[in-house]
Formats: structure tokens, C-alpha cells, sequence
């Protein structure tokens, strides 16, 4: 969306996620790098879709979570179809570089490494990093931190 119509995008926000720079693949960044690289012996794959091995789940995603929430989280995982994390993205400088981006690194992600979303957020410049102390779910585990900074954001 950001790149088919970006005057009606005002801002991105990585929230511990992948941002990846135009003609790289998911699979590619994460492989690349060794903290992150490590989950793929988590992935249950069966050539068509993926999904994380339920006996790592709780570790990997809601590490910071309480057990009531990690558990119901874990009950809304779908398989991911993999050619998500394969093809390359196709953005540009004229219409997705444009857009203002913004990132919130998770101290304790277990997903995606601090290194590897520190890397990220300096290779495809964002306006500002913000930093949570928590698991790869903020959302769940610091909702009141993450919708604060989330307002810094908009504001």
C-alpha cells in the first residue's frame, strides 16, 4: 500500500518487525543473520506454508506475556504461507521511500533479533527508534508502553 499509493500514507510503523530494503526476502534477512538465523530450527514446514513448533511458541512469542494471554495468543497462529517470507520486495525511493517510518525495537525479542532490528532501522532510515523492554508481542505483554509511545508517534 505504502508503495501503490503513498499520499495517503502519513507514516510506517516497524513495530519488531522486518523492514526490509527494496529486492530483499524476509527468508534472506533473517537467515543472515546469526541470532535470528537460529529460529528456523523452530519452523515446522511442509513446503507449501510454515508455522513455529507449538513446544517453543510460548518462549518465542509471549515470553513476557502472562500465561493467560500467551496461551490464548497462541490459539489464533495460522500456518504462513511461504512464499510471504521468499519474494523479494519491490518498493522505491520516489513513492515508499517518501513515507516518514518509525520504529519500536523489542529489547527481548526472541523473533527478531535487537541486533538485526537495529540493522534494519539504519539501512532503510527512520525519523526515530523507540525501544520496548519486552517480547516480540508488546501489544500483549506492554500495552499501555506501546500505545504511549504510539502516540509520541502521531503527535
Amino acid at each position: 500500500m505504502a508503495e501503490r499509493i503513498p499520499e495517503k500514507v502519513k507514516a510506517l510503523v516497524y513495530l519488531t518487525s522486518y523492514l526490509l530494503a527494496p529486492g530483499q526476502s524476509l527468508m534472506e534477512v533473517a537467515t543472515s543473520d546469526p541470532e535470528t538465523g537460529e529460529g528456523g530450527k523452530y519452523l515446522l514446514v511442509d513446503g507449501l506454508t510454515c508455522t513455529i513448533r507449538p513446544d517453543v511458541i510460548r518462549e518465542l512469542f509471549y515470553g513476557s506475556c502472562t500465561d493467560d494471554d500467551a496461551a490464548r495468543a497462541a490459539t489464533l497462529l495460522v500456518p504462513q504461507p511461504l512464499i510471504a517470507f521468499t519474494t523479494p520486495v519491490h518498493v522505491t525511493a520516489e513513492r515508499f521511500g517518501r513515507i516518514p517510518k518509525f520504529y519500536i525495537q523489542c529489547l527481548q525479542d526472541r523473533i527478531v533479533s535487537l541486533s538485526l532490528q537495529g540493522k534494519m532501522a539504519k539501512t532503510t532510515p527512520c525519523e526515530k527508534i523507540f525501544s520496548l523492554n519486552t517480547d516480540h508481542s508488546p501489544f500483549l505483554s506492554v500495552p499501555d508502553e506501546l500505545a504511549a509511545q504510539l502516540s509520541q508517534i502521531v503527535s
